[in-house]
C-alpha cells in the first residue's frame, strides 16, 4: 500500500483506486474532445489551458498511486502545451495526434495498472513526445509511427479475425522502366481492392515521396488464399515483383489507439437530487411496513376489523404506489446521456476520414437525451459499423462531390430524441444513397429472392435486403459494405437490444440509418396471450393491430397461410405449431398484426387476458431449445410466462414464406 495511504484499510484503499481509475479514464476522454475541438479552432486559448489543467491533474493523481509512468508521460505532454501556449509551435494536426497518441499510451497504462497493479513500459511513449518535440517539421503521415497502428487499422483486424479473413501484406518492387511510380501504385492498388480492403499503404500513394522509392507495401484483408496472389497484383512494366507475405496483427498491449469506444465502465455518476428520491421512496416503504405489522398485530391479538378488507386495499394502494415510484426511480438512475457515446466517434471520424482520403464533418443533435446505460454499453459497436460504411462507401471523394454539385466535404449528422416509450438514433450522411435496383440484382443472383418478389418490391424493403446475411460482400455493391463485414451483425446487434432498425435513402442525396430502442432492457410491457392453454407474453412495442378473424377467413398462397387485410397479404404464424403444442380446434382466433419497421406478420393466438408490466429475466437456452423467446416473467400468481421476440418470429415468418421450413 501507498504511504500515503497508510491510515485506509484494505476495503477503503480499494474503493480509492476504483474511483481512481474511473476519474482518470474520464479526464481521458475529457482530453481526447478537447483536443479534437482544438484542432477544428487552433488559437483557442481555451482549450489549450484545458488541456494542460487535465493533464497536470492527471500528473498529481497519478503520482499518489505511485503510478510514475504515467505521471511522466502527461509532464512531457504539458511541455509541448506551453509551446502551444507560448505560440512557439502550431496546434496542427500532428500535434494533434500526438496528443491523441499520449492518450491512448496513458489509457493502455492505465489499463494495465488496473488488472494487474503495475503500469507498462513508457519508453515508447516519451521517446514519441521527445522525438516530436524535437523534429516539429517531420511529415505528417508519421504521425503513427513505425508500429503504431491508427483506430481505423485496428478496427480492420479486429473485423478480419470476426468474419474470417485474412491479412496478408503486399510488398510491390517497381520496374526500372516504371516512370510513374504514382499511377502504378494506383493500378497496383486498384486491382488489390477487387480482392479486398486495403488497411495500410507505406508510403501513401498519393504523397511525393511514392516517386523516390523503389518499392512500397500495401495491407489488406481479403478471402482470397496466398498460393498465386502475388501474380494477380502484379502489374506488366509496372512491377517485377510483388512478394506477398502474412501479416500478424499486433497483441491488445502493442497497440497504442484508443479503445476506449469498447469499453463498459462499472461505475455510474448519478445526481444527488435522484439518489435522494430515492431514500424518500425508501422511506414510504418503511411506512408501508409499519402498518402492515400493526394489521398482523391486530389479527394475533384476535381483534374483531370489520375494515379489514378496506384497510389492505388502501395498503395495497400505498404500496402499489410506492413500489411504481421506486422502480422509476431506479431507472432514472441507471439513465445515461447519449453524449457518453456519441463523444467517442469524433476520435473514430478523425481517423477513418483521413485513412480515405476524404473530408468529413461531424455534427451532434440531441447529445442530452437519455437512455439506459445497459443499451449505452451496447450501442457502441454497432453505431461504429453504421459509421464506418457511410464514410468508406456512401459519402463520396471530395472531387466526385464537386462534380455532383456537391460541398467537397461531406457531413454525417448523429441524432437522438425520444418518441413515445422509446428513443431513436438516426445516423445519416448526404452521400450517394443506396442503389435499390442494384441490391435487388445481387439478392437475385445470390438466390435470396425470386424474379417475381424482385419485380413487386419496393425500393424501401430492397434497402432492408441489406441486412441478409452474406449479402455484403467484396462482390457486392460498394454503398453496402464490400468488407465482409454484414450489415446482418449490425441488425442481430439490435434486435439484441429489443429494437429495430430501418433505412431511409435517396440517390445521390444520402441515406439515413434510424434505430427504434426500448429506453430499458429491465422491464417491458407485455400482452398476455393463451395458445393451446399456455400463456404467453408479447411486446406491446411490436404490436400494431388487434382483432378477431375466423379461420376460414385466411387465403392460401402456394401452401402457406395469409391474412389480406385491407392492401396488404400478410403471412400467418401459428404460435401453437410453432411450439408444437397441437393445434387448437376453435375456429375463432385472435390476431396479432406484428411490425418491425415495413414488415407485417399475423401471429394467431386463442385468447387475450391482458396488458402487464414485466420484469424481464433471462432464459437458459440449454433447457427452452428455441430462439422465439427473449426471457421470461413471474406473473403475480407465481406462474412464469414466456416473452417472445418479435424479430425472431418475424425471421421465421421469413423463412416459411421462402419455404426453406415446413410448419
Amino acid at each position: 500500500m501507498n504511504g500515503e495511504f497508510d491510515h485506509l484499510n484494505e476495503d477503503e484503499f480499494n474503493e480509492l483506486k476504483r474511483t481512481f481509475f474511473s476519474q482518470s479514464h474520464e479526464i481521458l476522454e475529457e482530453i481526447q474532445d478537447s483536443a479534437l475541438r482544438l484542432e477544428m479552432k487552433p488559437e483557442d486559448d481555451g482549450e489549450i489551458k484545458l488541456l494542460q489543467r487535465s493533464f497536470h491533474t492527471l500528473k498529481g493523481d497519478s503520482n499518489s498511486m505511485a503510478l510514475s509512468g504515467i505521471s511522466t508521460i502527461c509532464h512531457r505532454v504539458e511541455d509541448v502545451l506551453t509551446d502551444l501556449q507560448n505560440k512557439t509551435r502550431k496546434a496542427d494536426p500532428r500535434t494533434i495526434s500526438m496528443i491523441l497518441k499520449s492518450v491512448d499510451i496513458i489509457d493502455r497504462l492505465l489499463r494495465e495498472a488496473e488488472e494487474t497493479g503495475s503500469e507498462g513500459e513508457i519508453e515508447e511513449a516519451v521517446s514519441m513526445i521527445e522525438k516530436f518535440a524535437g523534429t516539429e517539421d517531420s511529415d505528417d503521415k508519421r504521425e503513427a509511427g513505425q508500429n503504431g497502428y491508427t483506430e481505423y487499422q485496428v478496427l480492420e483486424f479486429e473485423s478480419a479475425e470476426k468474419y474470417g479473413m485474412k491479412l496478408f501484406e503486399a510488398e510491390a518492387v517497381f520496374d526500372p522502366m516504371c516512370k510513374e511510380k504514382s499511377v502504378g501504385a494506383f493500378m497496383i492498388n486498384e486491382k488489390i481492392r477487387s480482392l479486398g480492403q486495403i488497411i495500410r499503404v507505406t508510403p501513401d500513394d498519393n504523397s511525393e515521396e511514392i516517386e523516390k522509392v523503389d518499392r512500397f507495401k500495401v495491407l489488406f484483408s481479403t478471402e482470397e488464399e496466398l498460393e498465386g496472389l502475388g501474380d494477380r497484383i502484379g502489374v506488366v512494366g509496372i512491377t517485377s515483383e510483388v512478394i506477398i507475405s502474412i501479416f500478424t496483427p499486433p497483441k491488445a498491449a502493442e497497440v497504442t489507439v484508443s479503445k476506449v469506444a469498447g469499453q463498459k465502465s462499472e461505475l455510474l455518476r448519478i445526481e444527488a437530487s435522484r439518489v435522494d428520491n430515492i431514500m424518500d421512496l425508501t422511506g414510504e416503504l418503511i411506512i408501508g411496513r409499519s402498518i402492515l405489522e400493526q394489521i398482523t398485530r391486530d389479527i394475533d391479538a384476535g381483534n374483531f376489523m370489520s375494515d379489514l378488507n378496506e384497510r389492505l386495499s388502501e395498503l395495497n394502494t400505498y404500496f402499489g404506489k410506492s413500489i411504481s415510484g421506486l422502480q422509476r426511480g431506479i431507472m432514472k438512475m441507471r439513465m445515461v446521456r447519449i453524449n457518453a457515446i456519441f463523444r467517442k466517434f469524433p476520435r473514430i471520424v478523425r481517423e477513418l476520414s483521413a485513412s480515405k482520403g476524404k473530408q468529413i464533418k461531424l455534427e451532434f443533435y440531441g447529445q442530452d437525451t437519455e437512455l439506459d446505460k445497459g443499451i449505452v454499453d451496447s450501442l457502441g459497436e454497432p453505431l461504429i459499423h453504421i459509421i464506418r460504411n457511410a464514410i468508406d462507401h456512401g459519402i463520396e471523394s471530395v472531387d466526385r462531390r464537386r462534380e455532383l454539385g456537391k460541398p467537397g466535404t461531406g457531413t454525417l449528422t448523429l441524432n437522438a430524441y425520444h418518441e413515445a416509450a422509446k428513443i431513436v438514433i438516426e445516423i445519416s450522411d448526404d452521400g450517394q444513397g443506396i442503389d435499390g435496383e442494384k441490391l435487388k440484382r445481387l439478392a437475385r443472383e445470390k438466390g435470396y429472392i425470386s424474379e417475381e418478389d424482385c419485380e413487386r418490391m419496393s425500393d424501401k424493403e430492397a434497402f432492408d435486403l441489406m441486412f441478409m446475411a452474406g449479402l455484403s460482400s467484396a462482390d457486392s455493391v460498394s454503398e453496402i459494405s464490400g468488407r465482409g463485414i454484414g450489415m446482418d451483425a449490425v441488425r442481430i446487434a439490435v434486435e439484441n437490444m429489443k429494437g429495430t432498425i430501418d433505412i431511409e435513402s435517396e440517390k445521390n442525396v444520402g441515406t439515413t440509418f434510424r434505430l427504434r430502442l426500448p429506453l430499458t432492457l429491465a422491464v417491458l410491457k407485455g400482452l398476455l396471450v393463451e395458445v393451446s392453454g399456455r400463456r404467453y407474453a408479447v411486446p406491446i412495442p411490436a404490436v400494431i393491430e388487434v382483432g378477431r378473424i375466423m379461420v376460414d377467413e385466411l387465403d392460401s398462397v402456394e401452401g402457406r397461410e395469409v391474412l389480406r387485410l385491407r392492401d396488404q397479404t400478410i403471412s400467418v404464424v401459428r404460435l401453437d405449431e410453432l411450439f408444437e403444442l397441437g393445434r387448437s380446434d376453435s375456429k375463432k382466433k385472435f390476431m396479432l398484426i406484428l411490425g418491425i419497421g415495413s414488415k407485417r406478420a399475423c401471429v394467431l393466438v386463442d385468447d387475450l387476458i391482458g396488458q402487464q408490466e414485466l420484469v424481464i429475466k433471462p432464459v437458459d437456452r440449454d433447457y427452452t431449445q428455441t430462439d422465439l423467446l427473449s426471457g421470461a416473467s413471474v406473473l403475480g400468481d407465481g406462474s412464469v410466462v414466456f416473452i417472445l421476440d418479435a424479430p425472431a418470429i418475424f425471421r421465421k415468418a421469413i423463412a416459411m414464406e421462402k419455404g426453406k421450413i415446413r410448419r
